[in-house]
């Protein structure tokens, strides 16, 4: 009996280690590979979590903001214009009296 609970179990680990192994083709980018390994169901979730969240960032388009001046004088002149529109208050300070 200890053979055969000992055959099992080896053909149970040997079934195991074939479904961890992806084939990838010669010219698969990392991105088929992240991709492979996310939609392998035999694959650890927690593995193919962090594959999903590496992956994503290259699958989906990410918003960000890019200047691009005219001229040098581009900034200068955009700080110029807008302290010609923005009105300064102008305040003297009283002197402080204490009531008594």
């Amino acid at each position: 009996m200890l053979d055969s609970v000992d055959a099992a179990l080896r053909q149970i680990e040997l079934a195991q280690a074939g479904t961890d192994q992806i084939v990838m083709p010669a010219d698969a980018t990392p991105l088929d590979f992240l991709k492979a390994v996310y939609l392998n169901a035999a694959v650890p979730l927690s593995t193919r979590i962090r594959a999903g969240v590496a992956a994503a960032q290259y699958c989906h388009p990410k918003l960000s903001v890019v200047a691009s001046p005219d001229s040098p004088a581009f900034f200068a002149e955009r700080l110029e214009a807008q302290l010609r529109r923005t009105k300064l208050i102008e305040h003297q300070p009283q002197p402080f009296r204490r009531r008594v």
